[in-house]
């Protein structure tokens, strides 16, 4: 079984609609000027705006570009003719064709006067739609066909002339290129000529030999001081010496051989010209050749080795069988002692040819050291050379190459302007709206305008009652104060005016007495009560005018005290003097010297009804109203009266308010309708809390009962109380 939802619930639903309802009711004029106003604006944009007419036509697209290979070349495809087709020099140039002006070429005057706008969307492959919309019946049954022509002739104009500036000056731009080119060559060989580049060129190519040969022979040297220096060793037999020797000409060949296998150099460029030489090519190397000893060719030492051992081992055999003088023996020996011989001269030879080359090395050596003075002073040369030469080749732009390119464009150029990209033919009409213009719409303007009525109606209402910062009605103020209220004050004249009816007592009045009196702890005293509010003009001190009268009526009596010395009024209201008064006692002026000589009795008709006025104004009333004057004052009113009632400043932005909540009960606070906003409410309300103060509750003034939400509200509450007086007031007067 479902259950209901609970009572608190449904109340505050019901609370929220009703709060809707009223903020609604409070803005039905505003609502019914808003909705006027909508319906006004359709008439007035209906009769001012302008006709517009509208047609559909289809267009045939022939495209001669590469071949569509994706979905996204073909968008792209599309909608780069889209742009080219409703480029505003298209456009320009189709309203000249059909003479809407001499001299026509401005898009803008287009737009403004004929044309409102235009639009492309693809039918299918192939196919596009053109819609038209135009201020001019026929304009719009016209401009589709034209635009294509004329989009095809501006196109064929465009390419006309690309031809003509090609033809005219690229040709002309080549052949400024080429003699560029020719000065350039011509200039780069007077200066060759002028250096004597290639005298230079085959100097440097010798003298450059010159360091990588002295380190060379140097290391040669380095290498043979060494050697040298094995063969100074007495104790080396010849065998070792020949192997020395030999090994050392098998790593650095000796007269005879080739010394020299360096890389041949090649003339640097002079011109703005590239190399003949194919790129990564290596020259031909030269071969240096050492002129052949003197020395004839030395026979294989290592075979004369070999004999020897063996005449050695057969001799060693004989002797075993015959004596040294056999004639066998003999003769071993002397074939030994050949062998010997030519050991040593093979020996000799090989140290001959390695002293003559180490001699010429050295020769060679002071030669090329000879030789680096002037390889210094002519690199100096040769680098200013190339440093001027640097300079003459930055200085020469590119002329050959671009002319060679500037060549390959117009070419290229010429081939492709003979064909278009795009060709559109103009198939048909197939929609158009001529007599019954497109827009504005009868129908559709007065949905629309009854729309924008019906938003404004709503929306502008709903958002005053969101930004709105004050109210009228009892239970907003409760909600922002956290105060009860003690009763609601109409703006009924006879109420807010003491001096039209001082008597009068309104049942509004008696309601706020009764609160106080009745509706508190029994623990808390009645007896001093401070009236104040926010800020001026509030109806604070009317308040407390009837409020006294109004609980001297019920059998009290009672004494209003006027607190405020800056801008007290209360003497005004009963045409009294203002002096003496209240400031006076405080400060002992002679003419205040007791209570009795500042109470004043105003009315006749209420002996138990006192006024102690303001006084002479003072500035330096919170110092006053601290004294312990005051403190006596309120002790002796108490004593004689029944209540105490004080008109106080304003809570903000002045400090004599809080002096007297010390010297009061309990606080009434004023909130006029429509005017306190919530933000000074809670604001007073907390900053006389934190004073200290204790509350009654709040007094809703100036409550405006003709306005549609505040007769709703307050006669659903009690209508009686609040509407009687008022309507016998109106009938009076009517």
């Amino acid at each position: 079984m479902t259950q209901s939802p609970p009572k608190e619930t449904i109340a505050a639903r019901w609370q929220k609609l009703v709060s809707v309802s009223l903020g609604f009711i409070r803005h039905l004029r505003l609502m019914y000027l808003l909705m006027l106003l909508g319906l006004a604006a359709g008439l007035l944009y209906y009769v001012y705006t302008r006709s517009v007419y509208y047609t559909r036509a289809l267009i045939k697209v022939y495209s001669l570009g590469l071949p569509i290979t994706s979905t996204e070349e073909y968008g792209f495809q599309t909608k780069y003719f889209g742009q080219a087709f409703l480029h505003r020099s298209v456009q320009e140039h189709t309203a000249s064709m059909m003479g809407l002006s001499a001299g026509y070429t401005n898009y803008e005057t287009l737009t403004d006067k004929y044309l409102q706008k235009l639009r492309l969307r693809e039918f299918d492959a192939g196919t596009t739609i053109l819609e038209t919309w135009s201020y001019y019946p026929a304009f719009a049954e016209a401009w589709p066909k034209l635009i294509v022509e004329g989009y095809n002739d501006y196109v064929r104009q465009v390419r006309e002339g690309r031809r003509a500036l090609l033809n005219t000056v690229f040709k002309e731009e080549v052949e400024n290129l080429k003699r560029v080119s020719d000065q350039q060559v011509s200039s780069a060989l007077n200066f060759s000529e002028s250096h004597n580049a290639v005298e230079m060129f085959i100097e440097k190519r010798e003298l450059d030999k010159v360091p990588a040969d002295l380190l060379r022979i140097r290391e040669h040297i380095k290498i043979r001081a060494t050697v040298e220096k094995t063969l100074a060793n007495n104790t080396l037999n010849v065998e070792e010496r020949l192997s020395v020797l030999s090994r050392f000409e098998e790593e650095y060949p000796a007269i005879g051989s080739m010394l020299d296998d360096a890389p041949a150099m090649a003339p640097p460029p002079l011109v703005g010209r590239p190399s003949s030489a194919p790129s990564g090519t290596r020259l031909a190397r030269s071969t240096v050749v050492v002129v052949p000893s003197l020395v004839g060719k030395t026979d294989d030492w290592n075979s004369l080795l070999g004999q020897q051992r063996q005449l050695i081992a057969k001799r060693i055999d004989l002797s075993s069988k015959f004596l040294g003088g056999h004639p066998q023996m003999v003769a071993l020996d002397r074939e030994l002692e050949n062998l010997n011989a030519r050991l040593q001269g093979e020996l000799s030879v090989l140290q001959n040819r390695f002293s003559l080359e180490t001699e010429r090395l050295r020769a060679q050596e002071k030669e090329l050291e000879a030789q680096l003075p002037e390889f210094a002073r002519f690199q100096k040369e040769y680098d200013s050379f190339e440093r001027e030469r640097d300079l003459l080749m930055a200085s020469q732009l590119p002329a050959h190459e671009g002319a060679l390119e500037l060549q390959k464009r117009i070419g290229a150029a010429a081939y492709t302007m003979n064909q278009d990209r795009f060709s559109v033919e103009y198939l048909s009409t197939v929609e158009s709206r001529l007599v019954d213009p497109m827009s504005p719409s009868k129908k559709q303007g007065l949905i629309a305008s009854l729309a924008v009525g019906f938003c404004l109606a709503i929306g502008v209402p709903l958002l005053l009652e969101r930004v709105r910062s004050w109210s009228s009605r009892v239970d907003e103020l409760e909600e922002v104060t956290g105060l009860p209220a003690l009763g609601v004050v109409t703006n009924d004249l006879t109420l807010q005016e003491v001096r039209v009816d001082p008597t009068y007592t309104g049942e509004c009045f008696r309601i706020m007495r009764s609160g106080i009196l009745f509706s508190v702890d029994g623990k808390r005293d009645t007896k001093v009560i401070l009236v104040t509010s926010s800020r001026p003009r509030e109806g604070k001190t009317t308040i407390a005018m009837r409020l006294a009268i109004a609980m001297t009526q019920a059998g009290s009596r009672v004494v209003l005290v006027d607190g405020d010395m800056r801008r007290g009024r209360i003497h005004r209201s009963f045409d009294m003097e203002r002096s003496p008064g209240l400031s006076d006692y405080l400060t002992g002026q002679k003419n205040a010297a007791s209570v009795d000589d500042i109470l004043h009795a105003p009315l006749p008709t209420l002996p138990g009804f006192f006024v102690i006025t303001t006084g002479e104004t003072r500035n330096d009333a919170p110092e006053i109203i601290e004294s312990p004057r005051s403190q006596a004052l309120i002790e002796e009113l108490k004593n004689r009266f029944d209540h105490v009632i004080i008109d106080s400043p304003p809570v903000l932005g002045l400090a004599d308010c809080y002096p007297l909540l010390r010297l009061s009960d309990g606080v009434a606070f004023v909130v006029r309708a429509n005017y306190t906003t919530y933000s000074e409410a809670s604001s007073s309300v907390q900053a006389l809390a934190a004073g200290g103060a204790r509350f009654f509750g709040f007094v809703l003034n100036r409550v405006d009962l003709t306005s549609p939400d505040n007769v709703y509200y307050y006669y659903r509450y009690q209508p009686k109380y609040y509407t009687a007086h008022l309507y016998g007031q109106n009938k009076a007067r009517n």
